[in-house]
């Protein structure tokens, strides 16, 4: 595994998909914390400095809908942070709610380049703003 130099918060119910986004992106420096659906922690682990957080939309009990607007409430900073995933392309209001919110989405499923390619902008991006 390569230094951690970045943070990444990956909010996401699926087993599978937390150990896929780990596999994936720790060879490119990302220490990937989880978070899961229902876990009352979600604020607590938001509260921490995160160079990319990865939300699910579709999850059950905790929406990926509340914990965009709860960190964009609490944390407005961390909005170019964002990236939501999802697979539910076809749930109505999607398109307005990603309007609402101006963050950039990852199709599920998604290619493991676009993924890596997608949090590298990301922190590229929020890098380039902080540093000058």
């Amino acid at each position: 595994m390569a230094d951690s130099k970045y943070k990444l918060l990956l909010i996401e119910d699926d087993a599978a998909q937390r150990e896929l986004v780990h596999h994936v992106l720790e060879p490119y420096g990302f220490e990937v914390l989880e978070a899961s659906t229902g876990d009352a922690r979600i604020k607590q682990i938001v509260a921490t400095e995160f160079d990319v957080v990865l939300v699910d939309l579709r999850m059950p009990k905790l929406s990926g809908e509340f914990v965009i607007q709860w960190v964009l409430a609490n944390r407005p900073k961390l909005r170019d942070h964002i990236l939501v995933i999802t697979g539910d392309l076809l749930s109505p209001g999607l398109d307005a709610f990603l309007a609402s919110v101006r963050v950039p989405m990852l199709a599920k499923p998604y290619l493991l380049s676009d993924l890596v390619e997608a949090v590298k902008k990301i922190v590229g991006a929020t890098t380039a703003s902080a540093g000058g």
